[in-house]
Order: C-alpha cells, then sequence, then structure tokens
C-alpha cells in the first residue's frame, strides 16, 4: 500500500491571530471568522456555538440587526481565541520528538491532562452569555 503513491504531499495546517470581524450588516462566523487547527476536535463546535450566539443577539437587537452581529463578534471573541491557544498548544504536544515524545508518553500529568474535568471549560460554554 505505501508503494502505490507516485509522491506524497504534506497537508497545511493555518489558523489565525487574528478574530475577523465582519462590518455593516456583514458578520462571519466559524472558520471564516476564527480559523484554527484540528488539535482540540472543536472548529465544528466553535461554529455551532457562534450560530447560537448570533441567534440569540440578533433576536435581542431586532430593531438593528448590525449592532447584534458586534455584539456577537464582542461575546464570542474571547473564548474563540482560548479555544485557538489551546488546539495550537496541544498540537506542540502532539508533535514531540525523541526524549520529549517519550517523557510526553509516559507523563501521568499529560494522561490527566486529557480527563473530562481537565477540559470541563471547553464544554462550558456561557449560555447567557448573549442574554
Amino acid at each position: 500500500l505505501l508503494r502505490l503513491p507516485n509522491d506524497w504531499t504534506k497537508w497545511a495546517l493555518f489558523d489565525s491571530d487574528r478574530y475577523f470581524h465582519g462590518s455593516g450588516p456583514i458578520t462571519l462566523l466559524g472558520d471564516a471568522a476564527h480559523p484554527m487547527v484540528p488539535f482540540l476536535a472543536q472548529g465544528a463546535g466553535m461554529a455551532i456555538e457562534d450560530t447560537a450566539i448570533l441567534g440569540r443577539c440578533l433576536a435581542a437587537t431586532d430593531a438593528d440587526p448590525e449592532i447584534g452581529m458586534r455584539r456577537y463578534e464582542a461575546i464570542r471573541g474571547p473564548r474563540v481565541r482560548r479555544v485557538q491557544r489551546a488546539a495550537r498548544d496541544n498540537g506542540q504536544v502532539y508533535h514531540l520528538a525523541g526524549a520529549a515524545a517519550l517523557a510526553r508518553n509516559n507523563s501521568s500529568t499529560f494522561a490527566r491532562s486529557f480527563t473530562s474535568a481537565a477540559q470541563a471549560w471547553l464544554r462550558n460554554a456561557s449560555r447567557s452569555a448573549a442574554d
């Protein structure tokens, strides 16, 4: 199976430190607003959260959707940046090599970092952020 391909290519992964904001009656959500690397498996989750918060913000400001969109962007920025940082950090840990990888793999601290309690913050998005 490994001999079948003529050549191999790498799949580039990109994210951004910047949270992209819309303007006027336009906003962005999901990867368009906040691309992230896949090392926390939260890209789709962030897009789902985006739609929930955007919906609440628009419902609260139906007289002026632009205000609702700017509010949504302000609410989402801090959480999205935290998830992006955690995904980047995981990517660094996942790609360790040599002695560092061996230490990581044998570390009980590493194993505990992936327990439910250690990542509870990820599941506990504020449900009333737009209220």
